[in-house]
């Protein structure tokens, strides 16, 4: 029998909270244009292993406490992909593909895909990824010029 670990949803806000307190300064700072870099917080269950900031399509690689060399991948989507995964909706989260890679062997070998929000926690349960799973929390700050209009 297989045993799976779901944190519960305190475990969760913990997780959140500690991320809150990990991630770096930058990742709440406005550019000149209102923009913010995306900063992905990775932690194996709850425990915090390191923060990127996203700066390109780079596979950012990251040991598991349980010794797995895993890649993660994580590519802002396009607009004729934001058309083709919500063709009904006419105001969509920003989100992006996230793939996690398996680093152990000569070439990066896919373990998972899946897609979250620029502001999200996302969990990969996979039992290769050791108890408590891969957890990405994603942080993009929405800046807020003076005169109130998003900028």
């Amino acid at each position: 029998m297989t045993t799976r670990y779901f944190p519960s949803a305190l475990n969760v806000a913990a997780a959140l909270m500690l991320a809150a307190t990990c991630l770096p300064a930058k990742a709440f700072n406005c550019g000149d244009d209102g923009r913010t870099d995306l900063v992905v917080m990775a932690l194996a269950g709850l425990e915090d292993l390191e923060h990127w900031t996203v700066e390109g399509p780079e596979i950012h690689p990251l040991a598991l406490p349980n010794g797995l060399a895993v890649g993660v991948l994580v590519e802002p989507l396009t607009m004729s992909q934001y058309r083709e995964r919500f063709p009904d909706q006419s105001r969509i989260w920003e989100s992006a593909k996230i793939t996690v890679f398996d680093l152990s062997g000569e070439t990066p070998e896919e373990i998972v895909v899946g897609w979250g929000g620029m502001n999200s926690l996302q969990r990969f349960n996979m039992q290769q990824f050791g108890p408590g799973g891969l957890n990405l929390l994603f942080n993009k700050a929405v800046c807020v010029t003076l005169d109130g209009r998003k900028g």
